[in-house]
């Protein structure tokens, strides 16, 4: 008797495991559903994504160029935060409440790892010793009064700084830390533009580095002649009246040769070019479009194409042919970009 209430109840604890594991699963897909619908609605893009798998965290991280924005999406608790790219003040990375990495607006990133400034002195001062983290966040500080600090976590839990996970999702920490350093570099924010006479216009530089030369004013009264030269007037005597007029007035004889003749010779000009490279002036102010072009015309990764973008004269394609470098040429352009053929 005892064996039967033994699979009885082994029975209802297998039945009850299965009802909760589907009633799980069940859950999950309507998140995702729910989810995708909503960053169907903000019409976000999926340009840049960075995936964010620990204990307890199922987050990714979408940058979309477009709409200028980070759409981090919590699948665990089913929300998204967005943060405008133009709205970022500083980025932080943190581990066990320690600042390891900070930048902001007029600090560099190359490679995803802060080069200089205090991004550097900060990440050298407190590197943890301890050989367990238990938490491992970024930190984004916005201007925006109402969302002013979003956080990203990626530990939560104890775990090995040898372990794969967290050399994982360090990695992933400092490709989104890298991303956003580098949107706050590349990337100017809108300038507005205010009425020339408006008082709280600024006053513009010239730029121009040709001299400026400054004319006195022509009074009123004055008409322009036509031929300013002060070179000697030529005067030739008359044609008599009865002369015939010659087309040709080169006075070299002109020889006319068969076109077979041996003596017979034909010019030949410069042979055109046929290869050419891409080099771009300046992105322009939508250096993140321009930057997701070269990516797709070269299939680098975001930072290289970011340094090609950054760069005054960064060759995007070289030894291509003319087609290749026109349609390369018109992309970026298109882009917002200056381009020029060499």
């Amino acid at each position: 008797m005892e064996g039967w209430v033994i699979l009885l109840c082994f029975g209802i604890f297998i039945i009850l495991s299965i009802v909760v594991v589907t009633n799980d699963k069940k859950r999950q897909a309507d998140a995702k559903i729910r989810l995708s619908e909503q960053l169907s609605n903000a019409n976000i893009h999926y340009d840049k994504v960075i995936n964010i798998t620990s204990t307890g965290i199922d987050t990714k991280v979408v940058f979309d160029l477009n709409n200028r924005k980070i759409a981090i999406i919590d699948t665990n608790a089913v929300k998204i935060d967005y943060v405008d790219f133009d709205k970022i003040v500083q980025c932080e990375i943190l581990e066990d409440n320690s600042v390891v990495m900070k930048g902001g607006v007029g600090r560099a990133v190359v490679g995803g790892i802060l080069a200089g400034g205090v991004g550097a002195i900060v990440g050298a001062q407190t590197r943890g010793s301890s050989e367990i983290v238990k938490n491992l966040s970024i930190r984004i500080i916005t201007n925006d009064v109402i969302n002013s600090l979003v956080w990203i976590h990626l530990i939560k839990t104890a775990t090995k700084r040898d372990s794969f996970e967290y050399k994982r999702n360090k990695d992933a920490a400092q490709q989104i830390y890298s991303t956003i350093i580098s949107i706050l570099n590349t990337d100017p924010k809108p300038v507005s533009t205010l009425p020339p006479n408006s008082a709280n216009a600024v006053p513009t530089l010239n730029t121009d580095p040709r001299p400026v030369i400054n004319l006195p004013p022509k009074p009123a009264n004055v008409i322009p002649t036509l031929n300013t030269d002060p070179g000697p007037v030529i005067n030739l005597p008359p044609k008599p009246a009865n002369a015939i007029p010659t087309l040709n007035t080169n006075p070299r004889p002109v020889i006319n040769l068969p076109p077979n003749s041996p003596n017979a010779f034909t010019f030949t000009g410069v042979a055109d070019k046929t290869k050419y490279n891409v080099v771009i002036k300046s992105p322009g102010t939508n250096v993140m479009n321009v930057i997701s072009i070269i990516q797709k015309l070269t299939g680098l990764d975001f930072n290289k194409s970011m340094r090609i973008a950054a760069t005054p004269g960064g060759k995007v394609l070289e030894g291509v042919s003319k087609e290749v470098a026109n349609d390369a040429k018109a992309k970026l352009e298109e882009a917002g970009a200056e381009v020029v053929l060499e």
